[in-house]
């Protein structure tokens, strides 16, 4: 059954309200990325344990350093969960004071990427901020030598001494591709915004030369020349940022999530013999990441319905019936009409 002119005309502002949508949670998933772990919150006063933000974004979790029942026992489940983040990495201890319930041993350095996580010597940083004895964490510590027979250090916390008889080299992961991929979709996003209002306002910022090659397959991003802001071409553009908008945050969330993996296949082969850490991928990263991909898929749906609406009107509008919808029998909506639509 075809569409009535003002039913097609709430569809196609409907469809557009939801594509705004779509791009609106995009923007807020990709901060709230950029942001987890990098910031600590307090606790109730006075004596509430601190916490890191949106600590349920790590990317990757473990337990260790403390043991459950304060023993020797490793078997025992650890106090502390270490964190690591996109441009974080630190730990929670719910059951330790307030100014040591939770900290941040890496952090990002402005926009530019943080040190690397790198084990173990993190680890005996991390204990280290957390205060406990230096006998606990000296084997670890960036002074001492790949060694603790050569330096003559010894751990007598069990969880860290355990690392350190793995006698490993230094093991380094870091986020850094994958934050400059993440920091590429932002700058998708404010082109988007910027296409937007060169649309509506600013035809001259939405102007642009594109090469011959891609001008002949369709591929322009923006408005040539030659060209009128006909609903056509509206959508060619508005498809065109959308999609390196999924390829963009695809691409980062993959390198992401591909780093996170390889930390806890580290992790869990050396569970086998620490025990207790139970390494996980954060899932809550996980479906965040995939109902940001499925939002930006869902804004290019809308976008294509929205020109099949446009393009195949109804007989009756094609008969000029409705004379108060169209100014001329099976003509197209105006440029000055279009541009009162929502943003898609």
């Amino acid at each position: 059954m075809a569409l009535s002119p003002l039913q097609r005309k709430i569809t196609r502002h409907a469809l557009a309200a939801i594509a705004v949508l779509c791009l609106l949670f995009t923007s807020t998933s990709l901060l709230l990325t950029l942001e987890a772990g990098t910031l600590q919150l307090d606790g109730d006063y006075p004596t509430g344990p601190a916490r890191l933000i949106l600590s349920r974004l790590a990317l990757v979790r473990f337990k260790g350093i403390v043991t459950g029942n304060g023993d020797d026992d490793p078997s025992s489940s650890y106090q502390v969960t270490l964190l690591w983040f996109l441009n974080a990495f630190g730990w929670e201890w719910p059951s330790a004071s307030w100014d040591l319930s939770c900290g941040i041993v890496h952090n990002i350095n402005g926009l530019l990427p943080g040190a690397a996580l790198t084990l173990p010597g993190d680890l005996g940083q991390t204990a280290a901020r957390m205060q406990l004895p230096q006998s606990d964490w000296q084997c670890l510590s960036s002074s001492s030598s790949s060694s603790n027979h050569a330096n003559g250090g010894l751990c007598h916390n069990p969880f860290l001494a355990a690392w350190d008889a793995e006698n490993l080299p230094p093991v380094s992961f870091s986020t850094a591709p994958a934050l400059w991929l993440f920091y590429f979709t932002g700058v998708v996003l404010f082109a988007i915004l910027l296409q937007e209002i060169g649309i509506r306002w600013l035809p001259a910022l939405a102007s642009c030369y594109c090469p011959s090659f891609m001008s002949r397959n369709g591929l322009c991003p923006c408005l040539k020349s030659d060209e009128k802001l006909t609903p056509d071409v509206r959508t060619r553009m508005r498809t065109w940022y959308l999609v390196l908008l999924a390829i963009s945050y695809t691409a980062a969330s993959t390198v992401l999530t591909l780093k996170g993996l390889a930390l806890v296949q580290f992790l869990k082969r050396l569970d086998s013999k620490i025990g207790g850490m139970d390494a996980q991928l954060g899932t809550t990263y996980i479906k965040l990441s995939a109902f940001t991909v499925i939002a930006i898929l869902l804004s290019v749906l809308c976008l294509r319905v929205r020109q099949y609406l446009e393009q195949n009107k109804s007989w009756m509008e094609q008969q000029g019936v409705d004379a108060t919808t169209l100014t001329e029998p099976g003509a197209k909506p105006t440029d000055e009409e279009a541009t009162q639509d929502l943003l898609i």
